[in-house]
This record gives structure tokens, C-alpha cells and sequence, in this order.
């Protein structure tokens, strides 16, 4: 009886044993799992503001891009306007400067003329 008993007690804390071995090694996958799944989370979270962050980035470069795309278009234009301007400008003048060597031209003409009157006045006199 004695040893039955012994046997018994022995077999019941081996079970007990073994029921708790199996017991914790249930929780401790249950453990593994969870933490996977919290680093899954973890790493999904993540992945998902660093898409939003390069998407935010990508939408910044986009607009800055097109935004000096804008302002070189403006900038041509404005180049092309002050170009006509300096153009206008540029055959003004030369018309201007053609009147002036004309009427430069004519006075001197005319001073070269009144010159040889006066000299052909004064060689008279004196003749």
C-alpha cells in the first residue's frame, strides 16, 4: 500500500509536472505570438507614416518643382517683354540718331556754304 501509494503520489507530480511544463509552454507561444503580432503591428505602423512621410516628401518636391517651373515660364515671358521693350527702344533711337545725322549733315552743309560766301565776300573786298 505503502509503495502504491508511493507510486501514486510520484505519478500524480510527475502529471502535475508535466501538465505544468505543457501548460507553460502553451503561454510562452502564446507569448511568442503575441509579441509577433505586436511587431507586426509595430513594423506595419511604421512602414505606413514612413509611405506618408515619402508621399508628403514626394508632393513637396512636385509642387516646389512645379511651382519653379511657373516661375521660369513667368520669368521668360518677362524676359521676352523687357527684350521687345529694349527692341522698340533700340529702333527709336536709331531713327532718332538717323534725324540727328541728317539735320547734322544739312547744318553742316549749309555752314559750309554760308563759310565760302563769306570767304568769297571778303576775298571780293579785298580784290
Amino acid at each position: 500500500n505503502e509503495e502504491d501509494l508511493k507510486k501514486r503520489i510520484a505519478e500524480e507530480l510527475a502529471l502535475e509536472h508535466a501538465r505544468r511544463d505543457a501548460e507553460t509552454q502553451k503561454r510562452l507561444k502564446q507569448g511568442e505570438r503575441h509579441a509577433r503580432d505586436e511587431i507586426s503591428k509595430v513594423l506595419e505602423r511604421e512602414r505606413v507614416a514612413s509611405n506618408e512621410h515619402l508621399a508628403r516628401a514626394l508632393f513637396r518636391e512636385r509642387s516646389a518643382n512645379e511651382e519653379e517651373r511657373l516661375k521660369a515660364q513667368m520669368l521668360a515671358k518677362q524676359l521676352e517683354e523687357k527684350d521687345g521693350e529694349l527692341k522698340k527702344h533700340d529702333a527709336y533711337y536709331k531713327e532718332q540718331l538717323a534725324r540727328l545725322e541728317e539735320r547734322s549733315a544739312q547744318y553742316y552743309k549749309v555752314t559750309t556754304e554760308e563759310f565760302q560766301k563769306a570767304v568769297n565776300e571778303v576775298e571780293a573786298r579785298f580784290k
